[in-house]
């Protein structure tokens, strides 16, 4: 039984997490799309359609998937240092995205260069989702190292049922 809530509620967080990264990417794709507008001032249409059905079928996926993921429980587990570690470095090239988006602002506001603007804001975009997903990432092997060597103490292994 113990095992069967963990597994649901390790289903739980990866349908979360596939639903927060899916509307990152719906953010970035409707952003890309209204940059594609400003930079090339409407000779780029097509372009700018499939941008936004993009985004628009991953804005949908976000709302399943938050769903899904919402309606199961979260455990919780201890911290590794490799899980963290994997973290901080996530957290480095969010802070990357962050001055990348500084820079790009810049080039909007201060040099009033469009492109340059929608160039390095699509960079920022991809870091900023590349940071969530290794956050991600380290954020699991923190937790789920921790839930392995516990089963293995107990003489028990962790086997997922699939129903």
């Amino acid at each position: 039984m113990k095992e069967t809530a963990m597994m649901k509620a390790s289903n739980g967080k990866a349908m979360f997490v596939v639903g927060a990264l899916s509307l990152v990417f719906s953010v970035a794709f409707n952003l890309a799309s209204l940059y594609t507008v400003l930079a090339f001032q409407g000779t780029a249409e097509t372009a700018f359609q499939v941008l936004c059905g993009i985004g628009l079928l991953m804005s949908i996926t976000s709302v399943v998937f938050l769903a899904q993921g919402l309606s199961r429980s979260f455990d919780k587990g201890e911290k590794t240092v490799s899980g963290i570690a994997i973290m901080v470095f996530g957290a480095v090239i969010l802070v990357a995205g962050i001055w990348i988006t500084t820079v790009a602002l810049f080039n909007l506001w201060g040099l009033n260069n469009v492109r340059g603007f929608a160039a390095t804001i699509s960079v920022a975009l991809v870091l900023f989702v590349i940071s969530l997903g290794i956050g991600y990432w380290g954020y699991c092997r923190a937790i789920f190292i921790e839930k392995r060597k516990s089963h293995k103490a107990m003489g028990r292994t962790f086997v997922p049922q699939t129903h």
